[in-house]
């Protein structure tokens, strides 16, 4: 019984870290980043502008700074494609390393617990992403799912 439990977890891992590394920058993965490495409530909102398709996605403050309480809604920062709202992730994480590829045309980062880990290892699945910002916020995601918690919004269909 405990290897089908094994085998479904490493299913269900593989299934969120696959969806995490398909997403692209932007709302939906920023969303994402929100409720699962800062565990905001985040609402997806209509704009209210009949031109305008796209919905946006905000969390609720407390008057003291508090998720949750009053009506007052902040909208989700752009860690996906803003450096500086990525960096914000890093102090959720007690050990990381970044780097500029070995061609120069992108960024790896690696965040984990434990020991420092070597990105220069062979053994290291490093991948590459376009930008600083998504790296940060991709790699966050995926050291949520390896530390077996469920990011059940990728889990759909």
């Amino acid at each position: 019984m405990s290897d089908s439990i094994s085998l479904l977890r490493k299913q269900m891992k593989a299934k969120q870290i696959s969806k995490i590394m398909a997403m692209k920058p932007g709302r939906e993965l920023d969303a994402i980043v929100a409720e699962y490495i800062f565990g905001l409530q985040v609402q997806r909102l209509d704009s209210g502008l009949e031109d305008q398709k796209d919905q946006d996605y905000w969390f609720t403050l407390r008057s003291n700074g508090r998720v949750g309480e009053k009506n007052e809604m902040e909208r989700v920062p752009n860690y996906s494609t803003v450096v500086y709202s990525a960096m914000q992730i890093l102090a959720k994480f007690k050990h990381w390393s970044m780097q500029s590829s070995p061609d120069g045309q992108g960024f790896e980062a690696y965040f984990y617990s434990g020991e420092r880990v070597d990105l220069s290892n062979s053994q290291v699945n490093r991948m590459k992403y376009p930008s600083l910002a998504e790296a940060i916020c991709k790699e966050g995601l995926l050291a949520v799912v390896e530390s077996n918690k469920l990011i059940d919004k990728l889990m759909n269909d």
